[in-house]
């Protein structure tokens, strides 16, 4: 393999999570408004008095440069936004139909909260636990299922934002009354929703969804991989922001084991492209209200001038209306995908991230000490 083909590859992947993460969206962007305003004007007022010009091949191709240039410019505009936004939206739509209401399903069909928690906890493989939640009853056994859900070091305020969030949202559903209930029973329901979401999303509540997700341990030992977060990368440690860690891994599998980095690219770029997307699609969503309003005016004022109802006419006044009426339900489509599942994104990024690394480690070691041995020489 030439050292031209090694470069280029290298290149791109480097250039990969930009050209994903910020073309693609910005090309949505431009796309929508040729779409919803441009083509519909075209067909109505704007095209009555065209001027016959010969478009050569040379202006098709700078249409198409100043496309991608323009794209990658607005795409690159929402590239940096937050992804925590879509991520929370994410885990606030998964929490509330795969744990509080998947709960209440099963308690309202006769079954015990304490049986949730032992096969939570067996799930867990927390054995210890498990034989003392069999046996205990009343508040005692509320600080047991405490001591699993929550550390030690976490912060009253933290602790009860978490607890009222799912107060509120089992509240929610009229027909569980859940204030009906003994209070002991209450706090179990509570605490087992938490457990549950710590488990199946990796983390406690929406509100609480910083990257690496902090309970991702748990979402390991639930699947039987929790050998995969050794403590030399557990970023739950005091005093160490959980990013630098990541981080960190990140750069050691680039630095000394590329071969397998353009499979953390590859997630990267598509978490990026699904983020930018998600953020591009609340001002498109009003262009394309506004180009409704624009092209219904325009077709109602070209409605009135004209003389003769023909089919052109049919399509001018009706069909192109519709043009940013179906952008503005696709917009909304993808919208709602992108929050249906890019928290599953994050989580495997995660989790092939850490694979990789584990690998990897007795090499990415090896080629750290040759690394510094070459400089001392």
């Amino acid at each position: 393999m030439s050292d031209n083909y090694k470069y280029g590859t290298k290149l791109l992947n480097e250039w990969m999570v930009d050209i994903i993460g910020a073309l693609i969206p910005g090309f949505l962007f431009i796309i929508t408004i040729i779409i919803s305003l441009i083509i519909p004007l075209l067909f109505n007022g704007f095209s009555k008095e065209t001027i016959n010009i010969k478009l050569t091949d040379a202006f098709w191709w700078f249409l198409l440069i100043v496309s991608l240039i323009l794209s990658y410019v607005i795409g690159h505009i929402f590239y940096r936004s937050d992804i925590k936004v879509p991520d929370t939206k994410c885990l606030e739509k998964q929490t509330k139909e795969n744990i509080v209401k998947i709960t209440i399903d099963r308690l309202n069909k006769g079954e015990d909260i304490k049986n949730l928690i032992l096969e939570e906890l067996f799930l867990l493989q927390e054995y210890e636990y498990y034989d003392k939640v069999k046996e205990r009853v009343g508040y005692s056994l509320i600080s047991i299922i405490d001591n699993i859900v929550f550390d030690k070091t976490i912060s009253l305020t933290k602790k009860n934002d978490i607890l009222n969030f799912y107060r509120r949202e089992l509240n929610k559903d009229l027909l569980f009354s859940f204030e009906d209930k003994p209070s002991e029973e209450k706090e179990l329901i509570i605490y087992y929703c938490v457990l549950k979401s710590q488990t199946k999303l990796g983390c406690s509540s929406p509100q609480y969804s910083e990257f690496p997700y902090e309970c991702y341990k748990k979402f390991l030992k639930r699947r039987h991989e929790d050998d995969l977060m050794t403590k030399d990368i557990e970023w739950n440690t005091d005093g160490s922001r959980t990013k630098n860690k990541i981080n960190k891994i990140k750069l050691d599998v680039q630095l000394f084991a590329p071969e397998s980095y353009p499979i953390i690219n590859k997630n990267e770029s598509q978490i990026r492209m699904s983020s930018s997307t998600y953020h591009i699609t609340n001002p498109l969503i009003f262009i394309t209200i506004i180009s409704f309003f624009i092209i219904l005016s325009v077709t109602y004022t070209d409605f009135k001038t004209e003389q003769e109802y023909c089919y052109l006419m049919f399509f001018r006044h009706h069909l192109t209306i519709l043009c940013p009426i179906l952008m503005l339900f696709l917009i909304l489509y993808i919208k709602r995908c992108v929050i249906k599942y890019i928290h599953y994104q994050r989580v495997r990024e995660i989790h092939y991230l850490l694979s990789i690394y584990n690998q990897y480690t007795d090499i990415i070691e090896a080629r750290k000490k040759y690394e510094i041995n070459k400089l001392k020489l």
